[in-house]
C-alpha cells in the first residue's frame, strides 16, 4: 500500500500539476502561432533572486505557522477554563 500524503502534500502536488499543464498549453499556442520560443539567457543572478524569493516566501508561511499555532493553542485551552 501507498502512504498516505498529508492534505500540504497533495494541494502542493496539484498546484504543480496545473503549472504544468499551463505551461505546455503556452508553450503549444504559441508554437500553433508560429510564435519563437526562445530558451531562458543565462544570467548571473537568476539562482540568487530565486534563493531569496524562496527564502522570503519560507518566512512568510512559518511566521503564519507559528501564530496561528498560537491562535489555536489559546482555543483549545479556553475549552477547558472553568466556566464561572
Amino acid at each position: 500500500m501507498f502512504p498516505q500524503r498529508s492534505a500540504f502534500g497533495a494541494v502542493c502536488a496539484e498546484i504543480e500539476r496545473v503549472v504544468e499543464r499551463r505551461l505546455l498549453a503556452g508553450l503549444w499556442l504559441r508554437k500553433r502561432r508560429g510564435a519563437p520560443i526562445y530558451d531562458l539567457p543565462p544570467s548571473v543572478n537568476r539562482r540568487v533572486i530565486a534563493g531569496l524569493q524562496m527564502g522570503f516566501l519560507a518566512v512568510i508561511l512559518a511566521s503564519v505557522n507559528i501564530f496561528g499555532g498560537f491562535i489555536v493553542t489559546q482555543r483549545m485551552l479556553s475549552m477547558f477554563k472553568k466556566k464561572k
